[in-house]
Parts: structure tokens; C-alpha cells; sequence
């Protein structure tokens, strides 16, 4: 066992798709709901044959203005607590360990859990890193729920979560899946962790349907057949290992309710699901979602960041599609709601600033125009049968407009570029 402060440089860039053994990072806090975070990394360590570092955060005290005399003392606390937690770490570390004691390193680091935690498992080019859980609450000090939140955004790798009693690697698994190369990419990270996951249900959450005109229920047979090829598509690009148990699960509702009551019913021993990455467009499966999931879940929860390179939501969209010439923005649009009319939609407004915010979701797209005089695009939505538009958003210093299609050719993104930021309009497929 070794114990050090300083990190080396990471063997393999967090950004490449290809099966990584990078190390297990598990964060502890010296305490009983940290041991199966602990017991988590030595199976896992046991059956890739990878190292395992254990990271302990000690939070110092925030910087006030004291004399002279009284830093001093501070200073002298500090070092005495942080001695106290490496002390306690290790005899935590030995217990569970066992023989694997010695390989083990213990890393103590001043600062914010959730930012030290992110840095120290980037800088190690981990492989995943992992914390526990209580009472499917995050537990207190070091898994605080504002730490965890933090952790799903900040952490880009493989984020393993595990509940109180975690004593065996997974078997079977429920894997929350949009179609998008980002869920496939949380899929294949998944089998590549766990090589003992031998049933899997791959699952598909529809947002709950709306009331629209007899004129669009053509569309639940278009949004059938594409879920079915999906699942197909999805089994292929996954490439699940031979004699693995597959089972397609589709559900209509909200998403993080659905997957865990799926999973608790089938007893599942971990949930997989994908979490928002700095892409350009909306992903079904958001940080409220692996969130919800989070905590709602019994079992282990795997969250995964996707890669920078997986920017586009559906990998059969056209990444270098053109936008649509400035003189044709008009008649593009008045197209657009011909066809779209009464679709269910979600509003995503993208400012550098202030982050992605959904504004609205669920509602029935009214209509799409662009004003020639105003030079504005406006996108109404609300309940279809009222003649008032429910909300509409008026978007000025237009830059850019792009329609993209499904794999079926319908309409499903609206993109319009604005200023510094976005506007993202995803009709529900």
C-alpha cells in the first residue's frame, strides 16, 4: 500500500471510446456508508485485474480573517484532522482490502468533494470512479446530495454509485437507452465494466402521449416501428456478448419514474443509464433523468458522461448538414409547421451564460414562423385545442436556422443559433 498526494499523468485520453483499464478511483470518507463504495472497488479491482486508488477529501475550513495568532492554530487543526482521516482511512482501506492492501493507494486532498473527486479521477485516467450510498439517500459529509448532483455534471467518467450492502458484482442489469450514440456509449461502458452481466433489459421511455387530432395518430404507428428497429439497431451496435439474456422494455411516461420502477420489479442489480455532455442538442436521456434515477433506485446506478466527440444526438443524423439559406428561412418554416403541426415538443434555450434550461416539454407544437420585418423567428406552443398559443418565444439576432431529420426522414430537430447562444426544439418521436 502506498499513500501519496501527487498524481500521474493519465495513460489514455477520457475521450476515446476504445475498452480502457484505467484505474478504479473510490471516494471514502472514513466511514461505515463508505464500505461499499470500498468493497465495490476490490471486486472489481479482483476481476480486471486493475489498481485501485482511494481518494479522501478533507474540506478545510473557509478562509475568514483571523490574527496573527489565531491562523496559527487553525493551521495546526487542519493538519491534525487531516492526519486523523488518513489514519482512519487507511484502517478502513486494510480491513476491507485484505490482501490487496499493499497495492492500493491512499490519496488525501484539500478542497471541494465533488471538484477534487472530478479532478483526481480525470487526472488518473480512471476507468470509472466510484462512491456509496444510504438509505438511497447520498450519504452525509462527503456524499452530501449537493456533492452527488455536482458529481453527475462535473465527473467525466464512468460514475459507479452503490448502496449500503453492495457485496457482488452485477449480473443483471437494466440499461436506460434513447438510441442516441451517447446511451450506446453508456451501454458498451457498462458490458466493458462489468463483464458478469449476463441478463439485460434495454429500455425505452416514451414521454407520456398527449390528446392531438384523429389527423396525427398515423404517428404512434411511425413512433412503433421506430422503436422496434431501434432496439434491433441498438442489440447490434451494442455487440452483446454470446448467450447474454436480452430483454426490450417500452414505457410511456416520465422517464427516471418509469426506469426505476422497472428496475426495482425486476430486481435488477444495476441501472445504466447516460447523463447531458456538452453536445449540441437536447439528449433524451438529460441530467434530470440519471438525477431521478439516482435517487430513486435501489440497486447500483452507472452513470456515464458521454465523450466530447459525441455531439449529435441520433448517429444517423447528418453532423455537417448546411443551415438553410437566410432567403429561405420563411418558406422552411411555414413548411415546418404544415408538417408538424399538434407534434409534442420540448424548448431548449442554450446560453453560455447561464447553461441549457428547458423551458417547456410536452406540449403541442402551434407553429413556426420567421417575421421579415422584425427579423424574428417565432415558435408557439400550448394546448391544441385552445385557439391561444400556450407560450411563445420570440428569438431576435437569428444567426443560423437547421431542420434535422430522423433516420426516417421526419422532421425531429429545429435549431436556431442566436447571438451567443441557441434555441433547440425536439419534436417527440
Amino acid at each position: 500500500m502506498s499513500s501519496t498526494d501527487t498524481i500521474p499523468v493519465a495513460a489514455a485520453l477520457l475521450d476515446d471510446e476504445r475498452k480502457t483499464i484505467g484505474p478504479i478511483v473510490v471516494a471514502t470518507d472514513g466511514t461505515e456508508f463508505s464500505e461499499s463504495a470500498l468493497e465495490s472497488a476490490r471486486l472489481l479491482a479482483q476481476n480486471t485485474g486493475g489498481t485501485v486508488y482511494v481518494v479522501a477529501i478533507h474540506e478545510i475550513m473557509p478562509p475568514h480573517i483571523y490574527e496573527m495568532a489565531a491562523l496559527s492554530a487553525i493551521r495546526e487543526a487542519e493538519d491534525g484532522q487531516r492526519e486523523a482521516l488518513r489514519r482512519q482511512v487507511e484502517s478502513q482501506v486494510h480491513r476491507i482490502a485484505g490482501e490487496q492492501f499493499p497495492a492500493w493507494t491512499i490519496i488525501v486532498r484539500d478542497g471541494d468533494p465533488a471538484t477534487e473527486l472530478s479532478r483526481t479521477s480525470a487526472e488518473l485516467g480512471a476507468r470509472a470512479l466510484v462512491i456509496g450510498v444510504r438509505h438511497r439517500h447520498l450519504a452525509d459529509r462527503l456524499f452530501g446530495r449537493e456533492t452527488a448532483l455536482r458529481l453527475l455534471h462535473q465527473c467525466r467518467v464512468p460514475l459507479l454509485i452503490v448502496p449500503a450492502g453492495f457485496a457482488h458484482l452485477p449480473r443483471r442489469a437494466l440499461v436506460a437507452i434513447d438510441f442516441s450514440a451517447a446511451s450506446l456509449h453508456a451501454a458498451r461502458t457498462a458490458f466493458s465494466l462489468f463483464e458478469t452481466i449476463s441478463e439485460v433489459s434495454l429500455m425505452h421511455v416514451t414521454p407520456s402521449p398527449v390528446p392531438t387530432p384523429q389527423l396525427y395518430g398515423t404517428w404512434r404507428e411511425w413512433l412503433d416501428e421506430d422503436t422496434t428497429r431501434g432496439f434491433a439497431w441498438a442489440q447490434a451496435e451494442v455487440a452483446l456478448a454470446p448467450g447474454m439474456k436480452v430483454k426490450t422494455v417500452s414505457k410511456g411516461g416520465h422517464a427516471a419514474r418509469e426506469i426505476v420502477s422497472v428496475a426495482r420489479d425486476e430486481g435488477v442489480d444495476l441501472v445504466v443509464t447516460g447523463t447531458r455532455g456538452a453536445g449540441l442538442f437536447q439528449r433524451l436521456l438529460s441530467g434530470s433523468t440519471a438525477r431521478g434515477v439516482v435517487h430513486g433506485a435501489d440497486c447500483a446506478v452507472l452513470v456515464v458522461r458521454p465523450p466530447a466527440s459525441l455531439n449529435v444526438s441520433y448517429p444517423l443524423l447528418e453532423p455537417e448538414r448546411e443551415p438553410i439559406p437566410r432567403k429561405q428561412w420563411a418558406a422552411a418554416l411555414a413548411r415546418f409547421t404544415g408538417l408538424n403541426a399538434g407534434r409534442r415538443a420540448t424548448i431548449e434555450v442554450d446560453d453560455p451564460g447561464l447553461g441549457a434550461q428547458v423551458q417547456v416539454t410536452d406540449y403541442a407544437l402551434l407553429g413556426v414562423d420567421y417575421d421579415v420585418r422584425n427579423e424574428q423567428v417565432e415558435i408557439m406552443v400550448g394546448d391544441f385545442t385552445s385557439t391561444q398559443p400556450h407560450l411563445t418565444r420570440n428569438i431576435s439576432d437569428v444567426r443560423s436556422i437547421h431542420i434535422l431529420p430522423d433516420a426516417t426522414g421526419r422532421d425531429w430537430i429545429l435549431r436556431v443559433a442566436h447571438g451567443r447562444g441557441q434555441t433547440v426544439l425536439t419534436l417527440h418521436r
